[in-house]
């Protein structure tokens, strides 16, 4: 029984140890990522914003952040100063988009250089549907300019149809005397 309790409270003093030194630990957190276009277009320039957050109850030293689309690295940047508790900073990057669908994946410390409370929520991703560019048609175009000569042909053709009398000069003449 004596070797029970003994593992217990063993136990115990583990769980209450992990637990303090997870708490005394910086916590990063990708808690935003986002593309400011709604309606994506191949061509398009997509600004892409990151937020990166501190969670944990110490400093973040500066780390690295990757943005991959579709696993593939698009950019990379490291925070410009250590994050204290409930801290958070903002990227944004410029990406050219691509037909197709597409995966965008933003993460922290991406090497686990860092010890963290939580090493699970270091990244965040999102799904990104981009179409292709629309054709222009010449013929809206032509239409246009071919109603506008139409119009003016008919216009002209009224006006010149419509002859405009001069007016009596009678009115503006000087009595003369007599």
């Amino acid at each position: 029984m004596h070797v029970y309790s003994a593992l217990i409270a063993l136990l115990l003093l583990v769980l209450v140890t992990t637990a303090a030194e997870s708490a005394a630990l910086p916590d990063a957190v990708v808690s935003r990522i986002a593309a400011e276009a709604v309606d994506i277009q191949a061509g398009q320039d997509v600004t892409i914003e990151v937020t990166v957050a501190n969670q944990g109850s110490s400093s973040l030293p500066p780390v690295l952040v990757v943005l991959l689309v579709d696993d593939q690295p698009l950019a990379e940047w490291k925070l410009p100063a250590a994050l204290g508790p409930g801290e958070q900073v903002e990227w944004t990057h410029i990406w050219k988009a691509e037909r197709g669908s597409h995966i965008l994946l933003a993460q922290v410390d991406p090497l686990n250089d860092v010890a963290e409370a939580d090493e699970r929520n270091n990244s965040a991703f999102l799904s990104l549907g981009v179409a292709d560019q629309p054709e222009l048609s010449p013929w809206p175009a032509l239409l246009v300019g071919f109603v506008s000569l139409l119009l003016g042909v008919l216009l002209g053709f009224f006006l010149r149809r419509r002859r405009v009398r001069p007016l009596s000069t009678a009115r503006f003449e000087r009595p003369t005397k007599p």
